[in-house]
Order: C-alpha cells, then sequence, then structure tokens
C-alpha cells in the first residue's frame, strides 16, 4: 500500500508540473483558491442556465432569500422573517440596509423584477416553480410573492435554491451580464479568462466582510490534477475527489478530507422522445431491474454515497425511508420486463448510446462499464460515450444527442419540487418525458398545502407513479468527498452551499 501511495503521488507530481497551471503566482498572499470538477458557461445570466457549478459561484456573488443551515431548517437572508397570507401568497420582509456591489441598496423592486424574470416560462430556471410567479411590493423593505393557479405549496422551500437577488436594472437589460454579476453576497466578481474566475471580498457585505481579500476559482477537469495542486499547496479546496485519493489526502501532513451526503441523485436518463423508449415504461423499467446499483455503491464507490429512496435524495422533503415501490437487481425480473416491451431476450433492440461525463462525477467510466456489461448479460446493448465536461454540458439538453445521458442533478434546497417539475413534469428536460399521469401526480402534490399530507403524498404516490413509468433511473445519491488544506480555517460546508465568509489561511 505504501509503495503503490509513493507511485501515485509521483504521477500526481508529474501531472502537476506537465498539465497544472499554477495560479498563486497571480493571487496575493491571502487569496482562498478553489479546483472545481465542472465549468461555467461564462454567460452569467443566472435564468438562462442550470449547471450546478455556475450555481454554486453564484452563491458567492449573490444571497437568496431565505437560507437553509445544517440541520436543514428554513433561516433568514435577504428576507428576514415570512408569513402566508393565503394559499397562493407568501409576505415576506426584507433585511434593510443591503448593498448590491455597484453601491445601490437592495429593495422590494429588485426581488419583485428578480423573482418574476427567473420563473418565467422561458427561462431555463422556469421549471423550479410551479408556474411563473407574481410579485406585489408592499412598501421598501415588504413584498408578496405568489402563484395564480397553483398553491404556493412548494415556494419557500424553494427560496433557498432559486431566488438569487440581482439588481433590476440588470433584469430589464439583460446584456448587462455578458460582462458583469452582480448581486449583494460576499464576494465581488472582478473578471473570469482562462476558466479562472477572479473575486475580491466585499467591504461592505450586510453580515461582514470576508476575512481575506481574494477568492480564485478554476476548473480543473482531471480529478488527479485537482489531487495534485491541492497536495502541492497550488490549491487550498478541490471538490470531487475519487473515493481512492482519500487515503492520499489522509496520509498528507498538509491536507485533510471533508465528506457530506448531497442532495444530488446520479440519473440515467432516457430520450424519451426517441423510439423504443418512447411510451414503453416496461423497457425502461428493464434497465433499472438490469442495474446493480448495490455492487456499484460498494465496490465502485467503495461507499461513497447511497442508495435512492425511490425517487428521492435522503435530504430531500418527502424522503421517509425505503420506497415500497423501489426496485433492486434482478436480471430475471428484467428479463420478464423485455418481454413485456416486446424484445424477448433484447431481440428487435438497437444499440444504444450512453453519454456520460468523465471528471465531474466520481468514477463514472467505472460503473457505466459495469452497467453495460450487465445489461449486455440480459440482452441489452449500450455503448459508453465517455465525455469532457464541457461538451457534456453542451449536449445535456439536445434531446437527441445519443439514446441515453447521465446526469446529476442537486438542488440547494430541500423542496422535492424543483427537481421533479423540472426533470420529470412535461416535458423532461433531459428525458424529454411527456406523459399524462406523471403531469397530473406532479401537479397533485404541488397543490398540497398541509406539510403532512403532501410529504405522505410525495413518498408514496408521486413514488408509485415514477418508479411504475421510469422516465429516468435514480442511480445514487452523491457523496460529496472534498479535499482542504489544512491552512484553510473557518470554512463550511453543506449540501446547500460552500462558505467561505468566515474562512481565513493560517500560516
Amino acid at each position: 500500500m505504501k509503495n503503490s501511495m509513493k507511485i501515485k503521488l509521483s504521477l500526481i507530481s508529474l501531472i502537476l508540473l506537465f498539465v497544472f497551471v499554477p495560479i498563486n503566482t497571480l493571487a496575493n498572499g491571502d487569496a482562498i483558491i478553489f479546483l472545481a470538477a465542472e465549468n461555467v458557461t461564462g454567460m452569467w445570466d443566472p435564468s438562462m442556465h442550470t449547471i450546478d457549478a455556475q450555481e454554486k459561484v453564484g452563491k458567492f456573488i449573490c444571497d437568496p432569500l431565505v437560507a437553509v443551515d445544517r440541520d436543514n431548517n428554513l433561516v433568514p437572508a435577504l428576507a428576514t422573517s415570512w408569513k402566508s397570507i393565503d394559499d397562493y401568497t407568501i409576505e415576506l420582509k426584507l433585511r434593510e440596509g443591503v448593498k448590491f456591489h455597484n453601491g445601490k441598496v437592495m429593495t422590494a423592486n429588485d426581488v419583485k423584477a428578480t423573482m418574476e424574470y427567473i420563473s418565467r416560462s422561458d427561462a431555463a430556471t422556469g421549471s423550479y416553480y410551479p408556474e411563473p410567479l407574481v410579485c406585489e411590493v408592499i412598501d421598501d423593505y415588504t413584498v408578496r410573492i405568489g402563484t395564480r393557479n397553483t398553491k404556493a405549496a412548494s415556494l419557500l422551500h424553494t427560496f433557498p435554491a432559486v431566488s438569487d437577488i440581482v439588481p433590476t436594472e440588470f433584469v430589464e437589460n439583460p446584456a448587462l451580464w455578458r460582462d458583469q454579476w452582480i448581486g449583494t453576497g460576499p464576494w465581488v466578481f472582478q473578471k473570469y479568462e482562462n476558466e479562472v474566475m477572479y473575486f475580491k471580498a466585499n467591504p461592505d457585505y450586510w453580515a461582514g466582510a470576508p476575512k481575506v481579500s481574494e477568492f480564485i476559482w478554476k476548473y480543473v477537469g482531471d480529478p488527479d490534477s485537482r489531487l495534485a495542486a491541492l497536495l502541492t499547496g497550488e490549491a487550498h479546496i478541490i471538490d470531487r475527489v475519487e473515493t481512492e485519493q482519500v487515503p492520499l489526502i489522509e496520509a498528507s501532513a498538509d491536507a485533510e478530507v471533508y465528506r457530506i451526503l448531497m442532495n444530488e441523485i446520479i440519473w440515467m436518463h432516457f430520450r424519451n422522445n426517441q423510439q423504443p423508449f418512447k411510451d414503453n415504461a416496461a423497457l425502461r423499467k428493464a434497465f433499472a431491474y438490469g442495474i446493480d446499483r448495490e455492487g456499484i455503491l460498494e465496490h465502485i464507490l467503495q461507499g461513497g454515497g447511497a442508495i435512492p429512496g425511490g425517487f428521492f435524495s435522503v435530504k430531500q422533503f418527502g424522503y421517509l425511508g425505503e420506497s415500497p415501490y423501489n426496485f433492486t437487481y434482478d436480471p430475471e425480473r428484467a428479463k420478464e420486463l423485455l418481454v413485456e416491451a416486446g424484445y424477448p431476450n433484447g431481440a428487435g433492440l438497437p444499440e444504444f448510446e450512453w453519454i456520460i461525463p468523465v471528471g465531474n462525477y466520481p468514477k463514472t467510466v467505472e460503473y457505466g462499464e459495469y452497467i453495460t456489461q450487465t445489461l449486455g448479460e440480459i440482452g441489452i446493448n449500450v455503448k459508453l460515450t465517455p465525455t469532457e465536461t464541457a461538451a457534456w454540458n453542451d449536449m445535456l439538453y439536445n434531446h437527441d444527442a445519443g439514446n441515453i445521458i447521465l446526469c446529476g442533478w442537486n438542488m440547494s434546497a430541500p423542496e422535492p419540487d424543483t427537481t421533479l417539475q423540472m426533470l420529470f413534469h412535461s416535458v423532461g428536460l433531459m428525458n424529454a418525458i411527456n406523459e399524462k399521469e406523471i403531469d397530473e401526480v406532479l401537479e397533485t402534490e404541488s397543490n398540497i398545502v398541509d406539510i403532512n399530507e403532501r410529504e405522505k403524498y410525495l413518498h408514496e404516490e408521486v413514488n408509485r407513479v415514477l418508479l411504475d413509468r421510469m422516465p429516468s433511473v435514480p442511480l445514487v445519491n452523491s457523496e460529496m468527498i472534498t479535499g482542504v488544506s489544512k491552512k484553510l480555517k473557518g470554512w463550511e460546508l453543506t449540501y446547500a452551499k460552500l462558505s467561505l465568509h468566515e474562512a481565513y489561511l493560517e500560516d
């Protein structure tokens, strides 16, 4: 073990020498350097993307109306208090004296403009909400946010993920986002070049200025390069650490490992606009029963994650333990479903192209190969197409790219409706699902105002319908394994966000 570790470290040193471009030569001495596994778009309009990395970056620049703490409780952010006016409307009292990075004071007018903009029907973020929101300004620091047709059962628990407030003028003139990204958050965006984003501390932040002057974010797609940078001091924090890299970090005198179960489920999304997936739930379920999720978690991910409880993350509202309708690895049941689907032993099925990202989620190639093996044993032939992360991001929403695509979905809020509506209500964002039965059950759950009743309906009925129709296969509930320099103090990571507001570097 020690010899293999030395060999690995030597290889990592070579990777750093030839691949990794040092960042700290560009930074001040107290700059915090973070290496990310996923790229950003370079276009900063928050309504025009659903990329996890860019949403995480947005939490450095902007503040939401409501946040969540480590125990999943709602806590004040830009809104200091809230109350229900009726089944369709929530009233929020806003924090006074908050300034945007351009010096403008935030008011209810900015909240109204932002929330109506990001929830509009033609926005990428529109599907996070059940319908376009309607906002009413009561006074400078009081706003009412609501819906017209769907009861506002999910609004409050969606705000932590999708309510980053921006100035009204950016909503009125989206061209401003070409060169700027302005919010009320602790970090002020400076520039973006060569996959690197530069930020400076916001001295006027309402919760107090950050403790260091500069923060640098860099996309590094290769996990070994990220690890090399951490172990040699080029970076202070890296995400998406591979499980076999954990002992290397633990053996280091200068770095440590932090692990947390995320809200993210990794999905196998069928392109349900295509035959033979379209209107053929039996075929989709045959895939599900042909996948050994327990084996993937134990042997490939080495325990780094969990098996989803049906269609819910263990962190989401509506997760009440194992769903009675969940599936397990059962090749014989998979073969029966192939017969039901009209393809006994796979006869008549084409070879399916499965697009998977490389370098972002851990072990995608390894468990992708294992899944293609077990599916092949029941007569389903799948060809893997490993794809660099930026190119994969470009193909995610193209329903004609490949026959299947792998993608995780992580929301910085406990509300499951943000995921359910976007992924599975017609037309599904990546899987192109368009089925009346799914739409009906999702529309019903989003109108149940009583918390206990809604949670029970989500656990029982929503799980039952989605597991029966299987528009996508929930593979694994992700664990985020983060590598951190022991010099970095005061940082905090929850499934909702990485906070560097109180972080500092110790000599």
